[in-house]
């Protein structure tokens, strides 16, 4: 059955082969990265790998942590700071997995060591997802009390209490209360974490935090993704933790005194989204090209070497035109021009996208390509799929190539 689902998934996904199967034409910046990188010599910085919007960092930066994690024989973790929410999110999502993978781990010279991790774990994760029934705030204490005073002393894990005596409370409200604790807390209790997992495997730990500079705001006050900067500066003062972020430049030059300029990520070629789609096309749909020539042509010079957004349009393409590709029929000009006058028609007569929209084709109309958006609406998103920021000028945009001929092809009917 051919793969597709997954030919043209534009997001990386981080397990199984996906990131090896298709991964394309980095190798210098490969070669430069592993010479860069030795986790016995790391910097007390986050490691950065920076670059535009859409080209492929995310994609690198995995490929690159499963390299280290190999070559290293190192424990890797992975999180996604896309997302709307706060800091504390994020950290919750690296103790679950820390948990996930504590609970996986056979057992060691370390056992009592160990035991008690996983009940900490079990009890902190039961908290966060709010199953009261399933605290048990004494266990983790009594194993933890089972230790030698040399251990409690190297690993000052504090007992899991935050106001009052848990027993005395209804489940409700332990549920409520125990839910709300601030990043700081959650800070101290992964770098706790951290030490004692590489005091149990005695194994170096990799930790990839992407899109560092996407964690969207939800409240007023200091920037979450200043504060998760700031936790993961101090992850990375941690012995044994080296702490990875993929994060567009822009944010990046803001923070550098706190991040480290490890890799900075151009942009693809033509030719590379070329071998992109040829890869792709040859691991899921054994060969067969879902484009004829002329088409691919036009999408690969249209998209100028922006991995990300190519992917997630021929996705599109290849949606609107399955049944006939499922009848191994390819995807010619024509259908392509349906495809591109469908869009752009959904753009006009949709009374919330129409405004920008139309200020996309005035700016073409006088064959320019430079436009000035403000701040869109998340209904106006669909703009990603035309635009690429224009360096560092705040809403400040270009629209892509293969779009600009599109609108030009429209105005001329």
């Amino acid at each position: 059955m051919p793969r597709y689902d997954t030919v043209f998934e534009h997001r990386p996904l981080i397990k199984g082969n996906f990131i090896t199967d298709t991964f394309v034409n980095r190798d210098q910046d490969l070669e430069i990265a592993n010479l860069l990188f030795d986790p016995t010599n790391k910097k007390d910085m986050v490691y950065v790998i920076h670059g535009e919007s859409r080209i492929g960092k995310s994609h690198l930066a995995i490929y690159l942590m499963k390299q280290f994690e190999t070559s290293h024989q190192m424990i890797y973790f992975y999180v996604n700071a896309n997302t709307r929410g706060n800091a504390s999110d994020i950290l919750k999502n690296m103790l679950g997995q820390i948990s996930d993978y504590v609970d996986s781990m056979t057992p060691s010279d370390h056992h009592n060591e160990t035991e008690f991790l996983k009940s900490y774990l079990m009890d902190i994760n039961n908290i966060f997802y709010g199953i009261p029934e399933k605290i048990d705030l004494k266990r983790s204490s009594e194993k933890r009390n089972k230790l030698s005073p040399a251990f409690k002393g190297k690993f000052p894990f504090g007992d899991l209490q935050f106001g009052g005596e848990q027993d005395k409370k209804i489940q409700d409200q332990v549920s409520v209360e125990l839910t709300k604790v601030d990043s700081d807390k959650l800070k101290n209790i992964l770098s706790q974490c951290f030490k004692l997992l590489h005091y149990i495997t005695n194994q170096n730990i990799l930790l990839l935090v992407d899109d560092l500079d996407l964690l969207e705001e939800i409240e007023t006050g200091e920037k979450q993704r200043d504060i998760l900067s700031n936790h993961l500066k101090y992850f990375s003062t941690i012995d044994h933790v080296s702490v990875f972020s993929t994060s567009r430049t822009h944010y990046f030059i803001e923070r550098q005194k706190e991040l480290h300029n490890f890799l900075q990520v151009s942009r693809m070629s033509t030719m590379d989204l070329k071998t992109i789609y040829e890869k792709r096309i040859h691991c899921y749909l054994k060969g067969f090209s879902i484009f004829t020539e002329d088409v691919l042509l036009r999408l690969t010079n249209g998209f100028i070497g922006y991995a990300g957004i190519f992917l997630y349009e021929c996705y599109l393409i290849m949606r609107n035109h399955l049944t006939k590709i499922h009848k191994n029929q390819q995807v010619d000009m024509t259908m392509l021009t349906e495809h591109f006058n469908k869009e752009l028609t959904a753009f006009d007569l949709n009374p919330e996208t129409r405004p920008v929209y139309k200020q996309i084709v005035s700016v073409v109309k006088s064959n320019q390509t430079e436009i000035a958006v403000d701040e869109l609406t998340p209904s106006q998103g669909f703009v990603y799929r035309m635009l690429i920021p224009k360096g560092y000028k705040q809403n400040s945009y270009e629209i892509l190539p293969v779009w600009v001929q599109a609108i030009k092809e429209i105005i001329d009917e």
